[in-house]
């Protein structure tokens, strides 16, 4: 049981990880069942996992680097076991000016696209119809104003 629990301190601190991918990891490794559970207790105890801090770091990693909407990231969390209050907290700890700035991007991304094209590939993104839709309006609107 030490070799699996040290492997996995050491995968944990490597980086964040919540205690479905540190199960799948133990599994892959070869670790008996019977060890997994004592294993995860043991680090989420001596804080090597906390899935708090975990959600928050993906959330944040996926809108930056991936260019995710709350919708996909919420989705993903919840493919991983996670727990609902735990998701929301931690969308709720999105910046909504960097969101906002990161759909705007995509949207002008897609010049030439019509309406509908541009809203099929940030919904698929994951995010908000309402939030899309508030956006192209104003995109819209700031493109009327610099041409009068």
């Amino acid at each position: 049981m030490d070799t699996f629990k040290n492997k996995a301190e050491i995968y944990c601190a490597r980086g964040e990880h919540c205690i479905e991918d540190v199960r799948t990891k133990l599994l892959q490794w070869g670790a008996p069942d019977d060890i997994i559970t004592p294993i995860v207790t043991h680090l989420l105890a001596n804080d090597y996992i906390n899935e708090q801090r975990y959600c928050n770091a993906f959330a944040h990693d996926k809108l930056r680097y991936q260019k995710w909407g709350k919708k996909k990231i919420a989705y993903a969390l919840h493919s991983k076991r996670i727990a609902t209050n735990i998701i929301e907290d931690a969308l709720k700890n999105i910046d909504e000016t960097e969101y906002n700035t990161i759909l705007s991007k995509l949207i002008t991304q897609k010049k030439g696209a019509t309406k509908e094209q541009v809203t099929r590939f940030c919904m698929q993104r994951g995010f908000e119809y309402s939030r899309i839709n508030e956006l192209l309006c104003y995109i819209d609107s700031e493109t009327t104003a610099d041409m009068d």
